[in-house]
């Protein structure tokens, strides 16, 4: 036992292998949001729609972004001897302004005005990391994680001039897989880390005389600077 005891001190103070703590991280950068919005106008009956016999009608928009400005807080926490597993939680909140690309109203394309409305494209939510991680010393180390998470969505749609938007609410959910990097300043922490994101988003809102509903996705890559407090 007092052999195994000098073992683990040398190699913590060779800068082999840290001790199990827990970081408070604070984020910035940017994620994948969908740039296509696909929405079916469901009329109520008895409603006039302008032409007789259709009680549906599909739109199909694309926005000028496939990005998002995404803020995070979360608590992470990790037993890497060198090698461990990482684990922790997060909340997000992701929004962006978005202009509108193009047009298609049931199958016939629309010239888009100058003066189209803007939308605002706003989720907050949680995720759950699990992964691994590797000390690189007593200051440094690097992480593989899998998230998962969910939240509320509240994005624009755009009315039929396109002039005006009414928020649509619903839900989301999203999946990845994110590399980081990090470093401590005594109790201070600087890194960042590169991830691949699917995001699913189903909203709806209702009108005077029918009701949107609108289910997207997108996948790509984001990245995010984070500023920490380690505890030892």
């Amino acid at each position: 036992m007092a052999i195994a005891a000098d073992d683990d001190l040398d190699a913590i103070l060779s800068g082999k292998e840290q001790m199990p703590w827990v970081e408070i991280r604070l984020g910035v950068g940017q994620t994948a949001i969908p740039d296509s919005y696909p929405t079916k106008v469901v009329f109520y009956p008895g409603e006039p729609v302008g032409a007789p016999g259709i009680d549906e009608w599909q739109l199909d928009r694309t926005m000028d972004s496939d990005r998002g400005l995404a803020f995070s807080y979360g608590i992470v926490a990790a037993n890497l001897r060198p090698f461990g597993l990482v684990g922790g939680v997060e909340m997000v909140y992701v929004e962006q302004s978005l202009d509108l690309a193009s047009s298609v109203s049931n199958g016939d394309v629309q010239d888009v005005p100058d003066d189209a409305a803007g939308i605002r494209y706003q989720t907050f939510g949680g995720n759950a990391l699990l992964g691994v991680g590797y000390a690189l010393g007593t200051n440094a180390h690097v992480e593989l994680l899998g998230v998962l998470g969910a939240g509320a969505a509240d994005i624009g749609i755009h009315s039929g001039d396109m002039h005006h938007q009414v928020s649509s609410s619903g839900w989301y959910w999203n999946y990845g897989l994110r590399g980081g990097l990090y470093y401590r300043f005594g109790k201070f922490v600087l890194g960042g880390f590169v991830e691949y994101m699917h995001v699913d988003v189903d909203v709806s809102q209702g009108w005077a005389d029918a009701y949107t509903y609108t289910d997207t996705d997108a996948s790509g890559v984001g990245y995010r600077i984070e500023l920490g407090y380690h505890i030892q």
